[in-house]
């Protein structure tokens, strides 16, 4: 049996990146698209995308656990109809746009580079 290659650990990020069999239940709201493929975000901040399906299609996914004990998911889905990767958060998350504020400084993403954000996201909040 050949021993799974452990998940890198981002020294210089306050967050890891942890298997996608460690996702916990209800990771599962779209907050934002980047504008980036999952290969680019690789480049840009040491992720590495595992390859795996749920319901809809085949898929890339990344996921991360910040120093804030959350957990976020960057998915690309396969079939997906617009170019760019999803930042999903916890479905009953009550600070979505704290959500989205800590992911886009872990992963140092600016917000020119979001092409969809969450209606319910207080988008002025995030441009000050």
């Amino acid at each position: 049996m050949i021993p799974k290659k452990p998940m890198p650990r981002l020294e210089a990020t306050m967050f890891d990146q942890i298997p996608l069999r460690d996702m916990e239940r209800g990771l599962a709201k779209p907050i934002a698209t980047v504008g980036m493929e999952p290969n680019e975000i690789s480049k840009k901040s040491g992720l590495q995308f595992e390859s795996a399906e749920d319901d809809l299609d085949r898929l890339e996914a990344a996921l991360i656990h910040s120093k804030s004990g959350r957990q976020y998911a960057l998915v690309r889905h396969e079939h997906q109809p617009g170019p760019g990767t999803d930042i999903l958060t916890n479905e009953h998350s009550p600070r979505l746009t704290d959500d989205l504020l800590e992911v886009l400084q872990l992963l140092r993403i600016q917000l020119e580079d979001l092409t969809w954000i969450h209606p319910d996201i207080g988008v002025d909040r995030i441009r000050r």
